[in-house]
């Protein structure tokens, strides 16, 4: 994820760049493999992508970048 569409598939929030309502929800979020079991970051970006979803303009969901 990413803020540029050139350098990322997708955006904070786990949106596609380039097919509209299609979110990444799962592993594929992670820049780079883990070493580490990564179950519950997975069920935590899942619940942030689904958060997103049902309302998109909650501060909760919107990420400034750094």
């Amino acid at each position: 994820s990413g803020t540029d569409a050139t350098s990322s598939v997708t955006d904070a929030n786990g949106k596609l760049w380039d097919l509209g309502n299609l979110y990444a929800a799962d592993g594929s979020l992670f820049p780079t493999s883990s070493g580490h079991n990564p179950t519950m970051t997975i069920v935590a970006l899942a619940l942030r992508v689904a958060a997103a979803m049902v309302n998109p303009t909650s501060p909760s969901s919107v990420i400034v970048p750094a």
